[in-house]
């Protein structure tokens, strides 16, 4: 193919999934969602593996540990940040090493507003008597 007749793949954005994720499917742990599968419109894997990295950097992406596969190297598990506690929890739950410290936690409250105990507001004027004073 020609150089001219190729298609420039400038400027993509990278699809971020919710929960935690891996890089790559795994034979072993089909049900882990993963970014390659998000982001098909890349040419190539090792682009999004840039980007990845990058965000990394820029603290957009944590680390959340390893799940071991059948074979070869442990598969590394993201998630994107802040991290929420539910995430952990569930990956923790499906088997995932945690590291000892995963930056950016956020705890995620339940708020409901109470509109039981509601006090009206009440406006009070002041007002002031404008005294002036002359000097000789």
């Amino acid at each position: 193919m020609k150089k001219t007749n190729r298609q420039n793949k400038t400027g993509l954005s990278v699809n971020w999934p919710t929960g935690f994720y891996t890089m790559e499917a795994s034979e072993s742990h089909p049900n882990i969602d993963n970014l390659w599968n998000h982001n098909r419109h890349f040419a190539a894997l090792i682009t999004l593996r840039v980007r990845l990295t990058n965000a990394i950097e820029a603290n957009q992406v944590v680390s959340l540990g390893t799940i071991k596969g059948s074979k070869g190297r442990p598969k590394l598990v993201f998630a994107n940040a802040p991290v929420s506690v539910e995430t952990i929890d569930a990956a923790r739950n499906f088997g995932v090493i945690l590291n000892d410290n995963i930056p950016n936690v956020v705890n995620v409250m339940n708020v409901v507003p109470n509109t039981d105990n509601v006090v009206e507001s009440v406006e009070t004027e002041v007002r002031t008597d404008r005294v002036t004073a002359s000097a000789v």
